[in-house]
């Protein structure tokens, strides 16, 4: 018995150094590594049956820390599956409603991340994500003076994690986008004749909801790059390229950041059009 005991006692210390290394990794944005030891902590507690019945805490951590990885390399599907297992384990989990929330909202279900949100009994590692992510929703409702107001009191909870945006007026993020193809050079200019270009607030979720694309992206290209296009082009078949201003102004810390920001979405956005690929993006600085 006491043999056995020793052996539980080994695994759950190997699966708790795994997930303190998890966490180490997802902090130092290397989520890929994070998500292969999360892996590896999962494989250890299902060889190991009893020590799975009786370890809860540590069973639902290492689901926490693999849905935590999902999401930071963008696989929000994954991440809400985890999130799923975690409310068959423990439903009472006490800050699964605020992670759940957040994955929902990044996959578009508003409403059902709107009502976890609401009924989450906030603890001090959550209180501010919960204001931020209450804040977006309305954001996205249309309710841009409470949105702020909730922005504002996440980012005094945690100004790091939480910045407050900093907003300029639509003529003078306009005026941005305007000097900005004003320098391109000319060949660049022509190929824009036929691509419709947006200011918008936010994205619209009746057009622009799909598992790739997050509710926060910066902007968006739509249409058929010049490459593929070719000499196929339809007359009159408008490319698209939308920028969100309130999302871009979530991401910078001053007006200079702002400007800058604006200029390097757009132009990363007229790089796609030019079938650019990310590689390309890069090396100019666009990605």
């Amino acid at each position: 018995m006491a043999h056995e005991h020793a052996d539980e006692q080994e695994i759950h210390d190997r699966v708790a150094a795994l997930l303190d290394e998890v966490d180490a990794r997802l902090d130092e944005g290397q989520p890929e590594e994070a998500l292969e030891l999360a892996r590896s902590a999962q494989k250890l507690l299902d060889r190991h049956e009893e020590l799975k019945k009786k370890q809860l805490d540590l069973r639902v951590d290492t689901h926490h820390l693999l849905a935590a990885s999902h999401f930071e390399l963008g696989d929000i599907a994954a991440a809400l599956r985890e999130y799923g297992t975690i409310r068959r384990i423990d439903a009472r989990d006490p800050e699964l409603d605020f992670w759940e929330a957040r994955a929902l909202f990044h996959a578009w279900r508003f409403d059902e991340a709107s009502k976890l949100l609401l009924r989450h009994k906030p603890k001090p590692a959550t209180r501010a994500g919960q204001l931020r992510y209450l804040g977006l929703l309305a954001d996205f409702r249309g309710e841009h003076a409470e949105a702020d107001q909730l922005l504002a009191k996440a980012a005094r909870e945690n100004p790091d994690e939480y910045p407050e945006p900093v907003r300029l007026p639509v003529d003078e993020v306009q005026r941005v986008l305007e000097e900005v193809l004003s320098a391109l050079p000319r060949d660049v200019r022509r190929t824009l004749q036929d691509v419709d270009l947006s200011l918008r607030p936010l994205p619209d979720p009746r057009i622009h909801a799909s598992p790739d694309v997050d509710p926060l992206v910066l902007g968006l290209y739509r249409g058929t790059n010049v490459l593929e296009k070719g000499d196929a082009a339809v007359p009159g078949d408008l490319d698209r390229i939308d920028v969100f201003q309130r999302n871009v102004e979530l991401v910078v810390g001053d007006r200079d950041e702002l400007r800058e920001e604006l200029k390097i979405t757009l132009l990363h956005e007229i790089g796609h059009h030019l079938s650019w690929d990310e590689d390309g993006l890069a090396d100019r600085g666009l990605n």
